[in-house]
């Protein structure tokens, strides 16, 4: 995992308020030698542009903005005064101070008519809504605030607004969308030549060009935002951006170019004595030595992270370089090294209470233990990681509820300041609540009578869905019992296949489209292997996994799965013979011992374990487009049903050289199962 240093933000940059009567640049020496209005300007412009390096200065300035245009007839200056404290509480996440911050504005803009001062509460309200996920309600008060900025023709503000609808889009996913907004605010920021917002919204555009895969417009946005703050001499962003344009080439495979980007932000923060900074270029190079597998340099330069990290404080930073490490050490197959730095990064977690940081050590620590052979604790550590995610995911919703309680009570006041109620009309409104309340009495009782069947056919739905979760052996023993042990199979034939080109093919795809046609294909093997006696296990993406010889053991498994996948290969040419998108499979099977068990308390889900599961991977990855590549231990098994092509041995990873045969196979029109295509 890439360790970013901090973006040239998508909102915290964003947040900057009504002082557009800033006419000139200040220094905090300028506010010995100002008094009155000037003073309150300055204090309130420095206020701003400190809030993201030096965000306690930033509120003192603001707090001292606030008291002198209290009670004074600097009204639009005493908004903005509240508004900016707003804002800096937001950016140190104290989301209680903030938005009675934005509400006391909100309400002075109201009672003195400032559209203005209400737009920054609005945009402000929407940015709260925004960090607690709500998009639709950060939707609704950046709109509000577009309105209000374009009533006045507010330029500067409109730009901030559309900023920030393009950041909802983005974590939306309307990548389109998203891009369309920072284009609209870039055209706006270059009309008033605010530069550092122009660099900011570079940044903006270069990410969802990435996200979009187009390569070349994300690079150029990327220089420009870098050349502006260059221009404007910002040392920290370029380090970040520095950064961040290593990261784009990691990410798209240009390592080289990686490690120079990676480097220069290393030398510029050195020469800025940033140890924060520094410690993530050493994290990201150190990623880029793994790419050219010169693992003593990864090594040196993740130690110096490390120390780095530790000179800091950066629990967090501590805590990924620990676990990179230790995945490291895995790669090697230094296992029990690799469990080591990954239960360092565990006990760290757990003093921080770091969330993120116990989820990726406990899934790590679980892969060290299979790799060890030791599937009892891989077991067991995969159901403390299960169990933590599905209470993490119960804490963030329950917190978020919170806040958006406290936040729905704030707007409320503001719609009541907005709208006087009339009593009479407040009556009325209470008959209509008891008229619902009788309402709701009268349909619960009559759903009480139905009761009984709703539950019956409930209780046949859920055990329905279970026996598609789980094979029917152990749901059978699940529900019987309340648990079911893991248990050894050791004949058992393992099937792996995936999509050959399936990142590049699906690029363009609509993802509704792209899901159906993986569904349809899935549903298709499902079919199959059912009809062979197999068992699907799981998919992963476009990856597909099946097994014969367990829960139920197969005398027959290693013929089954090989029959299957015959039959797979058949039904997907007949099925490209008519499709739109011609999709070809890569297929590799071995057989071996394996250990199954349900894994979670909360979410069940059967899972299999074993080196039998490694190698049946590595058997697909070695294997071509529309072939079965089986090991030597199931060619040993089949070799008198079968016809093979033995093949070179080959160096596989983990396994030294290895026998592989490819099945000596027809793909024909017509399936052995009688199985048709599933109808699009």
């Amino acid at each position: 995992m890439i360790r970013k240093g901090i973006l040239i933000c998508f909102i915290l940059l964003l947040i900057s308020t009504s002082l557009l009567f800033a006419s000139e640049m200040y220094t905090e020496s300028d506010l010995d030698n100002l008094q009155s209005g000037e003073r309150i300007e300055a204090l309130l412009y420095l206020a701003d542009k400190l809030t993201e390096e030096e965000p306690q200065k930033a509120y003192t300035l603001a707090q001292e903005a606030f008291e002198l245009t209290e009670g004074s007839d600097h009204v639009p200056e005493h908004i903005d005064a509240i508004n900016t404290l707003g804002y800096i509480t937001l950016f140190l996440h104290d989301f209680e101070a903030s938005i009675n911050y934005f509400q006391s504005a909100y309400t002075l803009s109201i009672e003195n008519e400032d559209d203005i001062g209400a737009a920054f509460s609005k945009n402000g309200y929407g940015l709260i809504w925004m960090t607690i996920d709500d998009y639709t309600n950060a939707l609704k008060n950046f709109e509000k605030a577009l309105e209000l900025f374009e009533l006045h023709d507010h330029t500067q503000g409109k730009a901030y607004v559309l900023n920030n609808i393009g950041t909802v889009y983005e974590s939306l996913g309307s990548y389109n969308e998203s891009l369309d907004h920072y284009l609209k605010a870039l055209r706006l920021h270059e009309e008033v030549e605010n530069l550092e917002e122009i660099a900011v919204t570079y940044n903006n555009i270069a990410s969802i060009n990435t996200k979009l895969g187009n390569q070349e417009d994300a690079f150029k946005y990327y220089l420009q935002s870098l050349e502006i703050n260059e221009v404007l001499n910002k040392k920290n962003a370029i380090a970040d951006l520095l950064n961040n344009l290593g990261s784009f080439f990691y990410q798209f495979g240009y390592a080289d170019e990686a490690l120079s980007y990676f480097n220069a932000s290393l030398e510029l923060s050195e020469s800025i004595e940033s140890d924060s900074k520094m410690a993530t270029s050493y994290a990201n190079i150190a990623l880029v030595y793994e790419v050219y597998n010169d693992y003593d340099r990864a090594f040196e330069n993740y130690s110096t992270a490390l120390s780095l990290y530790e000179h800091v404080q950066d629990a967090e930073g501590m805590i990924s370089v620990q676990n990179n490490l230790g995945t490291l050490y895995n790669k090697l197959e230094e296992y029990e090294t690799a469990l080591q730095y990954h239960q360092a990064a565990l006990n760290l977690s757990k003093e921080v209470q770091y969330k993120d940081g116990l989820k990726s050590s406990l899934q790590n620590i679980a892969n060290d233990y299979q790799m060890l052979g030791d599937y009892q604790n891989a077991n067991r550590y995969l159901i403390l990681y299960t169990q933590l995610k599905d209470a993490l995911q119960n804490d963030e919703v329950a917190a978020k509820f919170a806040e958006s309680q406290t936040l729905y009570e704030t707007e409320k006041k503001n719609e009541q300041i907005e709208v006087q109620q009339q009593e009479i009309a407040e009556r009325e409104r209470r008959a209509r609540i008891l008229v619902m309340i009788i309402s709701a009495i009268t349909a619960f009782l009559l759903i009480i009578a139905g009761l009984a069947i709703l539950i019956a056919k409930e209780r046949a739905k859920s055990e329905k869905l279970l026996l598609n979760i789980l094979p029917k052996k152990i749901a059978t023993t699940l529900k019987k019992t309340g648990k079911a042990e893991s248990e050894s199979f050791e004949n058992v034939t393992v099937y792996f296949s995936d999509i050959v080109g399936f990142t590049n093919a699906s690029s363009g795809l609509d993802p509704a489209y792209l899901i159906s046609e993986l569904n349809d294909m899935f549903t298709l093997f499902d079919d199959i292997m059912e009809y062979h006696q197999c068992e699907r296990i799981k998919t992963i993406g476009d990856a597909y996994m099946a097994v014969c010889g367990m829960p139920n053991p197969n005398e027959n498994h290693a013929e089954n799965i090989i029959k299957a996948s015959r039959d797979i290969l058949a039904a997907l040419s007949k099925r490209n013979d008519s499709s739109e998108i011609q999709w070809r499979i890569r297929i590799g099977i071995h057989s071996g011992k394996v250990t199954g068990g349900v894994v979670g308390i909360k979410k069940y889900i059967y899972d299999v374990f074993g080196d039998t599961i490694n190698t049946a991977s590595r058997m697909e990855s070695n294997s071509e487009a529309m072939r079965i590549n089986v090991s030597e231990r199931t060619y040993d098994i089949t070799n008198s049903t079968f016809q093979f092509i033995k093949r070179e041995p080959m160096e596989i990873k983990g396994k030294g050289m290895f026998q592989m045969y490819f099945l000596d196979h027809e793909i024909l029109p017509v399936l052995t199962t009688g199985i048709e295509e599933t109808s699009k």
